[in-house]
């Protein structure tokens, strides 16, 4: 396990992140104090440990440093993607600051670069923050105590609230058929398209029309023509993981105790939350690559360590390429296989959890 070299770092966020990046430097960046800014120019100053969002690459690079002794963590957010669209930013900085390291959430063997993973880090027990500047009171005090925005969160959403006093399997994040649906347009009609594979998008084209015509977008058929399409690797796990958040979601949602909550608008919120003691959270894994620690998987640690269930699909000691992915493809499918046989829908929380955790020593026999 690795460290970053100081225990204090300035961090230049857009407003959406900043909670992710405090989660980081408490739990996996053993970070003391941090400061955020939106403004460069805070940033000029001698040895210091700056952590910049793949947002800002561009106006980091514009800013005429008087200093360039500091030390530059980027982290990708969707990993390989994020280092394709951004990679001229990228290299530019990497000529301007000597000490730069990006880190993102995959291991595939299509990487050259020298990245770190989220999982070169250590995940701690508990959080190692003592200071937080540049953000509001109200977004400290979401962080710091918790309890407060649980309790106000509870009441704003009663009675729908109780319902989660009793026990519950919960998945909190996208993958009911509108989000799938739009992560396939999304990749055909965001402004970084060009640098996806044509072969994906055609794929994705096929998906969209198909939808329109039968309702269904994809079927345990789906991931064998993901394993023998022509894309690269880290597009063959993004579309695999679409497709196993839609199988097991749908299948999910047959059972009386299971509730997905999805990225809509709605600000009533199950993760960021310690009041809900009886809910179980289920952890699919990240969409942008197979660390094992990534936002929501620390979101679950710091608030329902001993209450979720963790799928490992694609296993974060391995570097993915073509032949072990399609190894892997075999376990999952075998895995969907027997899980679509159990049809308790009625069954409390306990048993559908020992099913699905019984089930997951299949995923990692590749790994015996």
């Amino acid at each position: 396990m690795i460290r970053l070299d100081k225990n204090e770092s300035y961090i230049l966020s857009p407003e959406n992140r900043i909670y992710d990046y405090i989660l980081f430097c408490d739990f996996v960046f053993n970070q003391k104090k941090i400061f955020f800014s939106e403004s460069v120019d805070i940033f000029d100053k001698e040895n210091i440990q700056i952590i910049l969002d793949i947002k800002y690459l561009k106006k980091f690079y514009d800013y005429k440093f008087k200093n360039n002794s500091f030390k530059i963590i980027i982290f990708l957010w969707n990993s390989q993607i994020d280092y394709i669209n951004n990679q001229k930013y990228i290299k530019l900085l990497e000529k301007k600051f000597k000490n730069l390291k990006l880190i993102n959430l995959s291991k595939f063997s299509l990487e050259k670069n020298n990245f770190l993973s989220l999982d070169d880090f250590l995940l701690n027990e508990e959080g190692t923050l003592n200071k937080i500047e540049g953000i509001s009171y109200l977004k400290k005090i979401k962080y710091n105590y918790p309890i407060i925005f649980s309790v106000y969160n509870f009441i704003k959403y009663i009675p729908r609230s109780f319902e989660f006093l009793r026990e519950k399997l919960v998945f909190v994040g996208y993958g009911d058929n509108n989000d799938i649906k739009n992560a396939l347009i999304y990749i055909l009609e965001s402004p970084n398209s060009i640098n996806r594979s044509n072969q994906l998008k055609k794929l994705c084209k096929l998906k969209i029309n198909e939808f329109k015509n039968q309702k269904t977008i994809f079927n345990l058929n789906s991931l064998n023509e993901i394993l023998n399409s022509k894309i690269r690797i880290d597009e063959k796990y993004y579309m695999s993981n679409l497709i196993i958040r839609y199988l097991i979601l749908n299948y999910l949602r047959n059972f009386k105790v299971f509730y997905h909550k999805n990225n809509s608008n709605d600000a009533f919120d199950l993760l960021k939350n310690n009041l809900y003691k009886r809910t179980n959270h289920l952890d699919l894994g990240s969409m942008s690559g197979n660390a094992k620690n990534y936002p929501r998987s620390i979101l679950i640690h710091k608030f329902h360590k001993d209450r979720n269930i963790r799928l490992n699909f694609f296993n974060s000691k391995i570097t993915y390429d073509h032949e072990n992915f399609k190894k892997q493809i075999g376990l999952i499918i075998k895995f969907f296989n027997y899980l679509f046989e159990f049809q308790d829908y009625d069954c409390n929380v306990s048993t559908i959890k020992k099913k699905l955790l019984e089930l997951n020593n299949i995923l990692e026999k590749q790994n015996l």
